[in-house]
């Protein structure tokens, strides 16, 4: 799948979807799961008071960059 394509469609912001970038491993493909999280990151967070996309809901999304960002969720 066109990683591009991918891009479009997700948002980290949306909960329900912080599992999708995982699904390559499903099909053998660890390196596009990775590829796309570090995508991800890059995109959608950084050190600003706004660096974190929509609301952090209970520390789920920098429960989920930290867990990425270690390479503990696959």
């Amino acid at each position: 799948m066109d990683s591009k394509r991918v891009k479009d469609f997700y948002n980290v912001g949306n909960e329900p979807l912080f599992l999708s970038p995982n699904l390559y491993h499903w099909i053998g493909r660890p390196d596009l799961s990775n590829d796309q999280i570090h995508q991800i990151i890059d995109k959608n967070f950084n050190s600003s008071r706004s660096g974190i996309p929509r609301n952090d809901d209970s520390g789920a999304m920098y429960s989920w960059l930290a867990f990425h960002m270690m390479g503990l969720y696959s």
